[in-house]
This record gives C-alpha cells, sequence and structure tokens, in this order.
C-alpha cells in the first residue's frame, strides 16, 4: 500500500477495532503527503480518519482498521482534539 491506495479511499469507511467490544467506524476524510527522505527511501504521509461526534475518544495506540478493499491492517491511530464535525484520528505513514 501506498499514498495513492488511500488517495483513492478518501470518503470511504473504515471499521476501527478499538477493544474486543468497541468497534467503531471511521471515515478517511484526508491523506497529506509528507517531505521525502531520500537517504532513507522514505516517502512519508497522513491518513486522516474522522469520526462520529458523540462516539468515545480513545488514547493513542496500535488498532486492527478494516475496510472492504484492503483488507485489515494494524495502524498507529493519534486522536486529536475534537470538534463540532466529530473526533479526528491520524496515522503517519512512512
Amino acid at each position: 500500500m501506498n499514498i495513492a491506495t488511500f488517495q483513492e479511499l478518501v470518503g470511504q469507511e473504515f471499521k476501527v477495532t478499538f477493544s474486543e467490544e468497541h468497534e467503531y467506524m471511521l471515515t478517511l476524510a484526508k491523506v497529506f503527503e509528507g517531505n521525502p527522505i531520500p537517504e532513507l527511501e522514505l516517502e512519508p504521509y497522513t491518513l486522516e480518519f474522522i469520526g462520529d461526534v458523540d462516539s468515545p475518544v480513545y488514547s493513542q495506540g496500535s488498532f486492527v482498521v478494516n475496510h472492504e478493499k484492503l483488507g485489515d491492517m494494524t495502524l498507529f491511530l493519534i486522536p486529536r482534539q475534537p470538534d463540532k464535525n466529530g473526533i479526528y484520528y491520524d496515522c503517519i505513514v512512512s
């Protein structure tokens, strides 16, 4: 998977398993391109997910994220301050 894979999925839902009892749908809101690090052959990017404003905020951590096209993957999600639109989580990929 690379940045192009996720750019095609902006606006689509991903099921995140925060715990055995808590699964929530997050929408991939944006994909941000980072600054390449040529000496390490890295092309980082950030995935910004948004969840329902009424869902609980979870601490940062690694969670199983599922998309119907991509299947299961483990992503490290970092919560951001919620606003009137919802709860945001970022995932930095490098």
